[in-house]
C-alpha cells in the first residue's frame, strides 16, 4: 500500500466501555488541499492471531463519516460491546481523486471493556476456592476462601476480578504454620497458647473459645504427650487473643498441619477473659483423684481427712453417690485388717468431695512408726471402686 507524505490518517483515542454499552472509536483523515471528494474510510480490528479483519456495517457495528472543514471525521460505533470486541482497531483511507492512494493509519487504539481482555472465570486460585460470585456494575467479583491451612496473603484481599483497565487482581493463599503449646492453668486444665506464621503472617498469645472443640483439643493433647483431651473455657490474665475458630477436619489426629482458624482482630465476635480455650489432658477415660489434707495416727484410732474428686473424660463428675458406707480403711502392716469406720462425713462440692473418716483400731493392735492404710472408695459404676495408700512416716 502506498502511504502519501501528503496524506494523513490519524487515530482518537483508547476507548473505555463497559460490556453492554455503546463504545464510540474516532479516527481523521485529512490531505494538502481541500476535501471536495471525500476519502472511503474502512474500519479494521486485529484478531488474536494479528490479522486485519474488516469491519462491515450491520447490527454490531456501525460507521459514521463528517466533513469538519479539511478534516473528515470517521467514527466506529460498537453497539452493545462485548469481551469479544475488546481489542486493537484503526482506519484506512482511500482517496479516489486526482489519484488513486490508499492512506493507512500509523497507530491503533484500544477498545477496553472494564472488567474484560481478562477474564477472572477462567482463573484458579492456588490452594484456594471462589465461595461466592456477586456483580458490582459491570465488573464479576468472585470471593476466594483458602484451603484449611492456608491464608490470604497479607494486603492482597479476598476477591478475585477484572479492574477498569482489563488486568486481573488475583488474591494468593499462603501456607501458615499454626503451633501451640499448653501451660498449667489448675489441677485439672492447662491454658492453650498459640502461634502462627507465613509468608507475610506471624503472630502469638492466647486462643478464643469460639467453635472450639473436643477434636481439636484431643489434638493439642497428643501433641504434649496424652493419650486423650477434652476442650475447656479457661479464665486468662491478658487477653491477649490472637485466634479464633481453630479447626481441625475430622481424621486429623495428630497435629495442626491441616487446620484453619481466623485472626481474632478480623472476627466479629469478641472474646471475654474468661473465655480463653484451654485442655483437660488424661490417659485414662475414669480417673479418681485423692488429695489427703491431714492425717493422723494415734494409739486407738486413724483420722483422715481429704479431698477427693473423680474425671470421666477429663471432666469432674458430680459426687452425690458418695455416703458414709462409701468408704473402706484397711492396715498394710504385716497382717492385712480392715479397720473399723465408726465415723464418715461427706460434704459434696460442685465437682469435690471433703470427707473426714475416723476408723478405730483393733485391740491389741500394734503398729510401726512407719507404716501405711489403704483407702478403698466405690466408684460412679456398679462393682467399681478405687484405692489408695497413705503412709505414715
Amino acid at each position: 500500500h502506498l502511504i502519501s507524505h501528503g496524506y494523513e490518517v490519524q487515530m482518537g483515542n483508547n476507548v473505555h466501555a463497559a460490556p453492554g454499552e455503546d463504545a464510540v472509536l474516532e479516527c481523521t483523515a485529512s490531505s494538502p488541499r481541500d476535501l471536495y471528494h471525500l476519502p472511503t474510510v474502512t474500519w479494521y480490528k486485529k484478531n488474536t492471531d494479528g490479522e486485519d479483519v474488516f469491519l462491515e456495517d450491520s447490527d454490531h457495528f456501525i460507521t459514521n463519516n463528517k466533513l469538519d472543514e479539511t478534516l473528515l471525521l470517521s467514527t466506529l460505533t460498537v453497539l452493545r460491546a462485548d469481551k469479544e470486541d475488546h481489542g486493537e482497531y484503526y482506519c484506512k483511507a482511500q482517496y479516489d481523486t486526482p489519484v488513486y492512494i490508499e492512506v493507512i493509519a500509523k497507530d491503533t487504539i484500544d477498545l477496553l471493556l472494564n472488567g474484560t481482555g481478562c477474564d477472572a472465570s477462567q482463573h484458579n486460585v492456588e490452594n484456594g476456592k471462589v465461595v461466592n460470585e456477586s456483580v458490582d456494575g459491570s465488573k464479576i467479583i468472585y470471593t476466594v476462601e483458602c484451603n484449611p491451612g492456608f491464608w490470604i496473603s497479607k494486603g492482597l484481599g479476598n476477591l478475585l476480578y477484572c479492574d477498569d483497565e482489563g488486568s486481573l487482581v488475583l488474591p494468593q493463599c499462603e501456607r501458615v504454620i499454626i503451633k501451640a503449646i499448653i501451660e498449667e492453668h489448675s489441677d485439672e486444665a492447662h491454658l492453650l497458647k498459640v502461634s502462627y506464621e507465613s509468608k507475610s503472617w506471624i503472630g502469638n498469645g492466647t486462643l478464643c473459645d469460639d467453635g472450639w472443640e473436643d477434636r481439636e483439643a484431643d489434638i493439642i493433647c497428643k501433641q504434649n504427650g496424652f493419650l486423650h483431651g477434652k476442650a475447656v473455657s479457661l479464665t486468662a490474665n491478658d487477653e491477649d487473643f490472637v485466634l479464633t475458630g481453630l479447626n481441625c477436619p475430622c481424621g486429623e489426629s495428630y497435629n495442626l498441619e491441616h487446620c484453619s482458624a481466623a485472626r481474632y482482630e478480623d472476627s466479629e465476635l469478641p472474646c471475654l477473659s474468661e473465655e480463653a480455650a484451654g485442655v483437660r489432658c488424661y490417659n485414662e477415660s475414669l480417673i479418681n483423684r485423692v488429695t489427703f489434707l491431714t492425717a493422723r495416727s494415734t494409739r486407738k484410732t486413724y483420722k483422715l481427712s481429704m479431698k477427693i474428686k473423680v474425671l470421666k473424660f477429663g471432666k469432674p463428675l458430680g459426687l452425690s453417690y458418695l455416703d458414709s458406707s462409701s468408704f473402706k480403711l484397711t492396715s498394710l502392716s504385716e497382717k492385712s485388717e480392715e479397720l473399723d469406720i465408726r465415723k464418715a462425713i461427706v460434704n459434696l462440692k460442685e465437682d469435690s468431695a471433703n470427707v473426714k473418716l475416723v476408723a478405730r483400731k483393733p485391740n491389741g493392735y500394734q503398729t510401726l512408726k512407719s507404716h501405711c492404710v489403704q483407702l478403698t472408695m466405690e466408684g460412679p459404676f456398679l462393682n467399681q471402686t478405687f484405692k489408695q495408700e497413705y503412709c505414715f512416716k
